[in-house]
């Protein structure tokens, strides 16, 4: 009886093994393709309107534009205090915590509760009580992919 459990736990263990090393999600890999050059105003195109534009404070970083430093400092402590940037950050973070959440509802769970007790009546031998649930539980994602470009912000307005 004892070499019939230890088989069955053996065959358990690979089981799980097994069925753990399943893959939910594939990476993304960018097309070579893709071109965006022409997608938003690119100061470099000739047929762009920025190249005729010689006041454009646009692109150059805030620093270089106000150059004084009480200016400067006014200027960092204003964003360090902006509320709304900083809610901004805060909302970003939740939906990130929230993806991951999502993420992980479809990774493959195992619940182990061992239960025992040991009971005696009216000084009669000790009865023992063993209970060894398991509980594998596997999603399968039929859902339909939803792929997004994202580009960095530039980071010259912090």
């Amino acid at each position: 009886m004892k070499f019939d459990m230890k088989k069955q736990i053996l065959y358990m263990l690979c089981a799980t093994a097994l069925l753990s090393s399943c893959h939910i999600y594939k990476s993304y890999d960018r097309p070579e393709d893709i071109t965006t050059s022409s997608l938003y105003r690119d100061p470099v195109a000739d047929n762009d309107t920025l190249v005729s534009d010689t006041a454009n404070f646009g692109n150059l970083p805030w620093r270089e534009v106000f150059t004084d430093p009480q200016l400067q400092s006014l200027i960092e402590a204003g964003l360090k205090q902006n509320t709304d940037l900083l809610s901004a950050a805060q909302n970003v973070k939740a939906a990130e915590a929230s993806l991951m959440s999502a993420r992980l509802a479809y990774a493959p769970s195992l619940g182990l509760s061992p239960q025992g007790t040991i009971s005696s009546f009216d000084k009669n031998a000790a009865t023992k009580t063993y209970s060894l649930p398991v509980r594998v539980v596997f999603m399968k994602n039929i859902s339909i992919t939803i792929e997004a470009v994202t580009s960095p912000i530039d980071s010259h307005f912090f």
